[in-house]
């Protein structure tokens, strides 16, 4: 009885290597000639090699400049400091990585397949990094979905656990588990060579590299863990997710009457991320597909059909794969900035220099020359809780003169500051007794303009807001 071998294809190269070629000397180009006969050739065929460099060129260039606007919108844009656009940058960082490590290097060996000259470590490394990259962005996508169910489903539980430090500590993990998960795909790549003809010697120009012993049961603990489990995970959550929009949907329908513009305003943008989101996870399981099928073709497609019909349906898989697993790693920013508009905002307020951006520095200048004016009024007049009347009507007098004698331009954006100011400190005036926090003129102002100039308003950003707020809080101590 055979003793069974901890490794599939361990006797790979006397399985496959029915060799019947003559090495006729020791020339470079009669080695080559041998190694043509016996393994495959040097480059593969144009028809084929030419079409598969534009298409890698293409995906390269794209998903460079894809993914490096993805970190720099993110990393510049403080309202999308979230823990969700948190793991989009991590996917990101491992799209990138698998683009600049990954594919020149196969690329190369499209067009040069023998012998390797890079060397045994970055082989290793080559290996490791693919299997990581994958690994990460799997679990990746699985932790910001995890994150919407909770925004979506249990929106108290997610304000409770909000907060990057928790989105940091996550990704670390991810990107542990990923690490440990790609040391056996690097221990078992490594450069491969064919002896001379009737000798033990290497032949340096036969350098391969690749797995030519792969573990028994890697290939499927690899597939069900980071690949079957997590889009079983995914299709839960989203059909959980699509369950509770249309719940929300249907309610408001009913009760169409007694529910406030906001809130289907809010439902669109859940149904915007769940299109995002899904369109990811969708897009990702295409593109991963044709990767495990090859996979699983390899280990058992060699024994079950001849020799020469398993090399072209392999060298087929191989390369409809290749194409579609760095391809990954572009469609990833192409749906967030098609089906993201937060995403487009920002994408805009960074790299574009035109009229939003110009309104948008207008909006703090003058904001600022409200803070300085309502400072200098504060420190010549007396509080607000003082017994003298008048004075407060002067002072309410002075800051609606402020808009004349400052110049202001009032677009809506200028126009709905002005009228936060003057607003809030006619209320404060007509109850001075009334605390700084229960007032509710800026969500009162901030709805009524959402009415008035819905088309020509800008959604406020973070800071924008913050400096509302600071302006507000400025013009109510007067």
């Amino acid at each position: 009885m055979e003793e069974s071998s901890d490794y599939i294809f361990d006797n790979y190269t006397e399985y496959i290597d029915p060799c019947n070629c003559t090495l006729r000397s020791n020339a470079t180009e009669d080695i080559y000639d041998f190694l043509e006969c016996c393994l495959m050739p040097r480059r593969i065929e144009i028809s084929i090699l030419i079409p598969v460099t534009v298409i890698y060129v293409v995906i390269f260039i794209c998903g460079l400049i894809g993914n490096v606007c993805v970190c720099i919108v993110i990393i510049k844009n403080s309202s999308l400091h979230t823990a969700t656009n948190f793991y989009l940058f991590s996917l990101a960082v491992s799209d990138l990585t698998l683009l600049l490590f990954g594919l020149p290097s196969e690329l190369h060996t499209y067009w040069i397949q023998y012998p390797w000259t890079l060397g045994d470590t970055f082989c290793k490394a080559r290996g490791m990094v693919a299997e990581m990259t994958n690994c990460a962005s799997v679990l990746t996508i699985v932790a910001f979905s995890l994150e919407r169910y909770l925004a979506i489903c249990h929106p108290l539980c997610a304000y409770t656990m909000a907060g990057l430090g928790r989105a940091a500590k996550i990704t670390a993990l991810i990107w542990i588990i990923s690490f440990v998960s790609s040391v056996p795909f690097a221990i078992h790549t490594a450069v491969h060579y064919r002896p001379y003809p009737g000798s033990t010697e290497n032949m340096p120009e036969s350098a391969i590299c690749g797995m030519m012993q792969v573990p028994k049961y890697l290939y499927e603990v690899s597939l069900i863990v980071f690949f079957i489990l997590p889009m079983g995970i995914l299709s839960v959550l989203y059909t959980l997710m699509g369950m509770k929009i249309r719940y929300k949907a249907l309610v408001g329908q009913e009760y169409s009457n007694c529910v406030h513009k906001g809130d289907h305003r809010n439902s669109n943008s859940r149904k915007n991320i769940l299109r995002m989101l899904t369109a990811v996870v969708v897009g990702f399981f295409i593109c991963w597909a044709p990767f495990h099928v090859q996979r699983l073709h390899f280990k058992y497609g060699l024994g079950v059909v001849r020799y020469d019909i398993f090399l072209k349906v392999n060298e087929g898989l191989f390369y409809i794969a290749g194409c579609f697993y760095f391809l990954a790693a572009v469609i990833n920013p192409i749906l967030y900035n098609v089906m993201s508009e937060k995403y487009r905002l920002a994408f805009k307020e960074t790299f574009c220099r035109g009229k939003d951006r110009s309104i948008r520095s207008s909006f703090y200048s003058q904001a600022d020359q409200f803070q300085t004016s309502a400072r200098s009024s504060y420190r010549k007049e007396p509080p607000f809780w003082s017994s003298d009347r008048t004075s407060i009507a002067t002072r309410i007098t002075r800051m609606n003169s402020i808009d004349s004698s400052t110049s202001i331009d009032t677009t809506p954006r200028q126009s709905f500051i002005l009228r936060l100011f003057t607003r809030s400190i006619s209320e404060r005036s007509n109850d001075s007794s009334k605390s700084l926090n229960s007032s509710p003129v800026s969500n009162t102002l901030i709805k009524e303009h959402y009415k008035d100039d819905r088309d020509d308003f800008v959604t406020p950003t973070t800071n924008e807001k913050k400096l509302i707020k600071s302006t507000l809080k400025a013009g109510r101590i007067l």
